[in-house]
């Protein structure tokens, strides 16, 4: 008899992305004092966004989704104006997750800065 294909977990453990997501949490409290509550909103939308676009992306391959594409997700919304759209916030994330990312083989293969390439494409 045949055993069920295991299936993946659904984020594959980075202990140092963590760290650099905590090293963040500085910044992101900044752009609340100066910029308002929204910005909290930003990161957790793009957090959120960023997530699901891995997750399609990697569900196709049958692997895990990293913990990088948090910190893709944080430094690309910190690097956006605070009044920015939340379609582009959706678009640049698309195009950082799917574009920078992902077609060029995952976490550790990208050869441009996902968040970086997103503001780009959006600028």
């Amino acid at each position: 008899m045949a055993k069920a294909a295991k299936k993946p977990a659904l984020l594959r453990k980075q202990a140092i992305m963590r760290k650099v997501v905590a090293a963040t949490v500085p910044c992101i409290a900044g752009a609340v004092y100066y910029f308002g509550w929204r910005s909290l909103a930003m990161v957790a939308f793009c957090v959120a966004v960023g997530f699901l676009f891995e997750w399609l992306f990697c569900r196709t391959r049958n692997e895990p989704v990293s913990e990088a594409v948090f910190v893709t997700a944080v430094l690309f919304a910190l690097i956006m104006p605070p009044g920015a759209g939340w379609h582009i916030l959706f678009i640049g994330m698309g195009v950082a997750v799917v574009f920078s990312k992902e077609v060029f083989g995952g976490f550790g293969r990208n050869i441009f800065n996902p968040a970086m390439a997103g503001r780009c494409f959006v600028y």
